[in-house]
């Protein structure tokens, strides 16, 4: 599933903005930082 959800932001930025995401936009957009303690977060990893 979490490579499906960064697939979708990255589609989504792209249809809307017409912006190709990074692995880091991607990152920053989920908050990984920030959710990183969270269990089960690390999944959301690139």
């Amino acid at each position: 599933m979490n490579h499906e959800l960064r697939q979708r932001i990255r589609e989504t930025y792209r249809t809307l903005y017409a912006y190709d995401v990074t692995d880091t936009d991607v990152d920053r957009i989920l908050q990984v930082p920030a959710n990183s303690g969270s269990a089960g977060y690390d999944t959301f990893r690139a």
